[in-house]
Order: C-alpha cells, then sequence, then structure tokens
C-alpha cells in the first residue's frame, strides 16, 4: 500500500508541476519522499528506495518541465 501510495504521490507532483510550471510545488515532495526514504531504511526497504527513485524522479521530471517551459517562452 504504501509503495502505491508513493507512485501516487509522485504522479499527482509531476502532474501539478506540469500544469503551474512551477519548481517550487515540486520541492517539499520531493523532501517528503527522502524522508520517507530516511525513516523507512532499517523496516521496508521497498518503500524506502522506492521512495528514494520517486523523489528523483519528481526532482528530474520537474526540472525538465520548467525548463523546457524556458526554452519555449525564449523562442517566442
Amino acid at each position: 500500500m504504501g509503495v502505491l501510495t508513493v507512485m501516487i504521490v509522485s504522479v499527482v507532483a509531476l502532474a501539478v508541476t506540469w500544469r503551474l510550471r512551477v519548481l517550487a510545488y515540486s520541492l517539499p515532495i520531493v523532501w517528503g519522499l527522502i524522508g520517507v526514504f530516511a525513516a523507512e531504511q532499517s523496516r521496508n526497504g521497498t518503500l524506502a528506495f522506492t521512495a528514494l527513485i520517486a523523489a528523483l524522479v519528481v526532482l528530474v521530471g520537474a526540472v525538465l518541465i520548467i525548463l523546457s517551459e524556458r526554452r519555449r517562452v525564449e523562442r517566442s
């Protein structure tokens, strides 16, 4: 159940970042996912590493979304 929740949070974070085009929305979510990784490392390794991978995906995805928007504005 926890792994599914982490995945849903990641998808929603990227969708909202896509809609708002603001990096500040996804950064606290990345921070929270890293917190899940730190808290669950000793108890649930699968959840911990899923949260870590999700944090990286959200961070990279959000940066790419923001950069693609800036390139589009510069070309206009």
